[in-house]
């Protein structure tokens, strides 16, 4: 953040940056923001003002989160008593559906979904 004036002109300036992992591997969100703010007094009468501001945002989200076939939805829904993998690191085909699995661990197997935002 920076406030500078001068007899006729002040402005003002300040940006912000957020970034957090997801709980879901492969999952992130940024935020990134900026604004501007410019003040011309003219005359004892006229005074120009302006502002800008702009950000930019990256949703990194696995695909199908959010719906039935989703990553957590099927992780939460997991009976915890049934094995996930066997002695020999085949996954337990009977603990779950192929469907499932495949949601489970998308975040190891399958890209992101990126989805950008501008303003």
């Amino acid at each position: 953040m920076h406030l500078a004036r001068s007899d006729r002109t002040s402005y003002y300036l300040s940006g912000s940056y957020f970034d957090q992992q997801g709980i879901v591997i492969g999952s992130r969100y940024r935020r990134g923001a900026g604004r501007t703010n410019l003040d011309f007094t003219a005359t004892n009468k006229l005074t120009v003002r302006t502002s800008l501001g702009l950000s930019r945002e990256d949703n990194q989200r696995i695909e199908g989160d959010g719906s039935l076939d989703g990553v957590v939805t099927n992780a939460l829904g997991m009976q915890p008593m049934r094995p996930v993998y066997r002695d020999d690191g085949s996954t337990y085909s009977r603990a779950l559906s192929s469907r499932a699995l495949d949601a489970i661990f998308a975040g190891t197997r399958q890209p992101n979904v990126i989805s950008p935002r501008r303003r």
